[in-house]
């Protein structure tokens, strides 16, 4: 799955100003090309990892494998 940007332009204008933070859409299936891509301070990912707000060991590990 590609990343989609509504406006990059914009997104690097923000970059030099605030260290972004992603969220939304990250998966473990997208998360390499998001941080190669952004560079982010960090990352939300609860709801890519767990289930009703608890953390799933294997999405974890699953998601952890393919950030590196």
């Amino acid at each position: 799955m590609a990343l989609h940007f509504l406006n990059c332009k914009k997104l690097y204008k923000l970059h030099n100003q605030v260290p972004p933070i992603l969220a939304g859409g990250i998966n473990k299936d997208n998360v390499k090309q998001a941080i190669d891509f952004v560079k982010p301070f960090g990352i939300d990912l609860l709801s890519s990892v767990s289930i009703n707000e608890h953390f799933e060991q294997a999405k974890l590990a699953a998601f952890f494998s393919k950030s590196e």
